[in-house]
């Protein structure tokens, strides 16, 4: 991401934190971008606190998981934007942005530009 820390979405951010194990950790996947992430319900799965669960994400990942979560749904937006030419509002829906306004504003803020200046 521009201006960012790099990261692998593709990993899922659970992956390699010590204390939760196993198949608790897959139920995560289930609830991954692009899809509404209820991170209250992923802590109850996994047997942690919401509160105790953020604590972990942030010290593992140096961010929140709202903001983790933003940078996936950019970066997977950015790859559609410069591999195809879906309309910018199937884009904003496919990566999990409740509207077409919302994905403008959060592309402006992280890469200066609009959906379609990015793409050009």
């Amino acid at each position: 991401m521009p201006g960012g820390r790099t990261h692998n979405c593709a990993k899922h951010p659970l992956a390699d934190w010590q204390g939760i194990e196993g198949d608790r950790r897959r139920l995560a996947l289930d609830a991954y971008p692009p899809k509404p992430f209820d991170f209250a319900a992923l802590a109850h799965q996994l047997g942690v606190s919401d509160a105790h669960l953020r604590r972990l994400f942030r010290t593992a990942h140096g961010r929140t998981p709202r903001r983790y979560l933003l940078e996936c749904r950019l970066q997977q937006a950015a790859t559609l934007l410069r591999t195809t030419s879906d309309r910018v509002e199937s884009i904003a829906a496919d990566t999990g942005f409740p509207s077409s306004a919302r994905f403008g504003r959060a592309v402006h803020a992280v890469m200066g530009m609009t959906p379609s200046g990015y793409r050009a």
